[in-house]
């Protein structure tokens, strides 16, 4: 009897549109748009021990992401915001033209803005 863990750690650079929908202290919003990301790391853990899988994994990932959110009006200088996001990957992360493996990933958000 075995198990397996894999954990792929990625440093990604959205750029996403961001939609509010009322004005106030409360703003709920929409953001969408592309994002590309790089592999940082790629280890295994099985019960042998842990394995750099770096090598078998693409170093680019690129896709689509979108999400929901509220800003709240902390102040008139600062403001507080959650959000979620979903994305999904549109390359074959594997290094292989026979398995086809692509990212799809859940973000929560917490943001603090503030004008300088």
């Amino acid at each position: 009897e075995s198990s397996s863990s894999l954990g792929l750690n990625y440093l990604d650079l959205p750029l996403l549109m961001k939609v509010g929908f009322l004005q106030g202290d409360v703003v709920p919003y929409l953001t969408a748009g592309p994002y590309v990301a790089f592999l940082m790391a790629a280890k295994t853990k099985t019960s042998f021990g842990e394995f750099d899988v770096k090598e078998l994994y693409n170093k680019l990932d690129c896709g689509l992401i979108g999400g929901v959110g509220l800003d709240i009006g902390i102040s008139r200088d600062i403001k507080v915001g959650l959000g979620a996001n979903y994305g999904m990957g549109l390359l074959n992360i594997l290094d292989s033209s026979i398995q086809t493996q692509k990212n799809r990933i859940i973000k929560i958000s917490l943001e603090l803005a503030f004008k300088v």
